[in-house]
């Protein structure tokens, strides 16, 4: 008999202390920009020559900038997400591609720093890795009780897992950690739940094809802003823009079809199947994600109880849903903000 799950579905409220929500995401990127104008030039420095660009680090930085700019402004009062369906819909994929590598870089760097408003670590997500985990070899683990649906692009779950892991090879430690995706696996491999711990439905900002392998540049979230942490990410973000051979992101929005979502989905199908006891963390079921959702909340065939983290308007509308497409849960019950929750 297949053992029932403890499964977490984390949104962007799950961040809220290191990454921006929609409504404050657009006015800190512009801040952070101002933040990247102000640090000391990079001079003449280039990139590397394999990599084929020609202007200099401070020429991309500049552009990074002006990008920034041009992208909140595109989007006013409303999301980046917006701005990037609107030229997924157009269709415009040099703009569409260009949105997707400011995003991933902002991220990157996002989590890289700490000022009086964002932490590179939500103090939650920190607490909660030391809850769920176990430990094999001095080596920690999610515990395989719990799995996590996250629609979150962004590594807090990884530099949790950092803080109480004594190793610097973050390739090798995502493919440990059992995240998908993550370097070196292939979509179409044949993967149970045994080897999961973590679905990204929208794949993760920083992970790539790399000349035919998965690989990253995740150290630029899990070290401390630098100016060479900045080179480093400001790389990724020309060949990302760039639509680069040497760099193809694994990062997606919902509307998108890759290989990879597609497997994301199925996995996410399947644990929700074998979960009984689900918590909602700062995830508010919005329209852009409306039909995947549908297909997950129609796959909780054993749920019998659902707690949620979340404001009292969104708790009201959560609610509803699961009235609607979940009938059988016996319990549903808001929960405060201050930890992660976790059921006795």
């Amino acid at each position: 008999m297949q053992e029932k799950y403890t499964t977490f579905l984390l949104g962007a409220g799950a961040s809220y202390y290191s990454i921006p929500i929609i409504a404050n995401f657009n006015n800190r990127m512009v801040a952070f920009s101002g933040y990247l104008a102000n640090l000391e030039s990079f001079g003449d420095e280039r990139f590397p020559s394999v990599d084929k660009i020609t202007e200099t680090v401070e020429e991309v930085k500049r552009q990074f900038i002006e990008d920034i700019d041009w992208l909140t402004k595109e989007a006013g009062k409303n999301s980046v997400d917006f701005v990037a369906k609107k030229y997924w819909d157009k269709p415009d994929r040099e703009k569409y591609q260009k949105i997707k590598a400011i995003i991933s870089a902002y991220l990157l760097l996002e989590q890289s720093t700490s000022d009086g408003q964002y932490t590179a670590l939500d103090y939650r997500c920190a607490s909660w890795i030391t809850k769920i985990n176990i430990k094999e070899n001095g080596f920690a683990y999610i515990n395989p009780n719990y799995k996590v649906i996250s629609w979150n692009y962004d590594l807090q779950i990884e530099k949790a897992l950092a803080t109480i892991t004594n190793f610097v090879d973050y390739d090798a430690l995502m493919k440990s950690w059992k995240i998908y995706p993550n370097p070196g696996r292939k979509s179409n491999e044949e993967i149970s739940l045994s080897d999961i711990s973590v679905v990204r439905l929208n794949g993760i900002a920083g992970l790539h094809i790399a000349q035919g392998a998965v690989t990253g540049i995740f150290r630029a979230a899990f070290e401390d802003f630098s100016k060479q942490l900045v080179s480093q990410v400001l790389r990724s973000y020309y060949l990302y823009a760039h639509k680069n051979e040497f760099l193809d992101p694994i990062f997606y929005y919902a509307w998108e079809n890759t290989s990879f979502s597609e497997k994301a989905m199925s996995l996410s199908l399947e644990i929700a199947n074998n979960t009984k006891d689900l918590i909602i963390i700062g995830y508010s079921f919005p329209d852009y994600n409306k039909d995947i959702d549908k297909k997950i909340l129609s796959a909780f065939n054993s749920l019998e109880r659902v707690d949620v983290q979340t404001n009292d308007a969104d708790f009201a509308k959560i609610k509803d849903i699961f009235e609607t497409y979940c009938s059988k849960v016996k319990k549903i019950t808001l929960r405060d903000l201050d930890q992660y929750y976790l059921p006795y």
